[in-house]
């Protein structure tokens, strides 16, 4: 069944459907869009009235995450890259002085990785997945249930005394507006807590560049472009057969971006996996051609 058919299916066998793939349970799957697992069961049964969205919410939320698990059929090793290093190091020291770190960079160099590092290395952290189309409202309430503050339509003032000496983790913050930076931004001033945001470079660069003072706020972080031998190095972990061919002609058309070079590789290896097929240069290079 194509991730279309699924996306289709009635609520409930679109839970099942959704668990038997990912196996996320349904109080997983709730508490990454802010809501109980009780209330995403009373909606599957028809005795809950969804006045605030949340089916359109969990539809949201789960063609994310199946566009993410189509691409999983093979999984290269995670490499420990220079500029990982470096990103972490910097990360740290924002945060120490209760700073906004940025952490910028393009599609899989490995942003939610490292924002997951720092939630489970932090107790005082609480880690927050935006999604598109995600409102204002939608943000406050998951902060603010993440929290401890159990109050509807909780305000800056109750959810300010409860995050003080805590650690905002939001990943994916491209997807928010403009208004929701701003929000969080107030909330920053006035419990001085540290946050790490994570966003695709091109995106939230965009966003910010409207927003000039949320932008001097925040401290940047790139996820950096990599060496030749490091791309090398990435190359050989999706096992193709020509890999030092690979390695020249990704690196003459994208330099070090990894993000482009992940995609090409993935898609190369997905061409390998789905057709049964040896990998060959021609096919490589009509994949290269279709990214730039």
């Amino acid at each position: 069944m194509s991730n279309e058919e699924i996306l289709k299916l009635p609520f409930g066998k679109l839970l099942d459907e959704f668990k038997s793939i990912t196996g996320m349970s349904a109080n997983k799957l709730g508490a990454a869009i802010g809501v109980s697992g009780s209330q995403l069961s009373q909606i599957r049964n028809g005795t809950y009235k969804d006045v605030d969205g949340t089916e359109d919410k969990v539809r949201k939320y789960i063609e994310d995450e199946l566009e993410k698990h189509s691409r999983k059929e093979f999984i290269p090793p995670i490499l420990e890259f220079n500029y990982i290093k470096g990103a972490r190091v910097r990360i740290a020291g924002i945060i120490e002085k209760n700073k906004i770190a940025l952490l910028r960079g393009d599609s899989g160099t490995g942003k939610t990785t490292l924002l997951r590092e720092f939630n489970e290395q932090y107790p005082s952290s609480f880690m927050v997945q935006a999604y598109k189309g995600m409102k204002k409202s939608e943000l406050i309430k998951m902060i603010s249930k993440s929290s401890g503050v159990d109050i509807k339509n909780a305000t800056l003032s109750d959810i300010v005394p409860r995050v003080k000496g805590k650690i905002l983790i939001l990943d994916e913050a491209n997807k928010l507006s403009g208004g929701s930076l701003e929000w969080l931004r107030s909330l920053h001033d006035k419990s001085e807590m540290a946050m790490i945001w994570g966003g695709t470079y091109e995106d939230i660069t965009e966003i910010l560049s409207r927003q000039p003072e949320l932008n001097r706020r925040c401290k940047k972080v790139y996820m950096e472009n990599l060496t030749k031998s490091e791309l090398a190095a990435l190359v050989d972990g999706y096992e193709l057969k020509h890999p030092e061919l690979y390695t020249n002609m990704l690196w003459k058309h994208f330099g070090g971006v990894m993000g482009l070079s992940v995609e090409v590789l993935r898609d190369m290896k997905g061409y390998v996996i789905n057709n049964k097929m040896p990998d060959n240069e021609k096919v490589f290079q009509t994949m290269i051609e279709l990214m730039e």
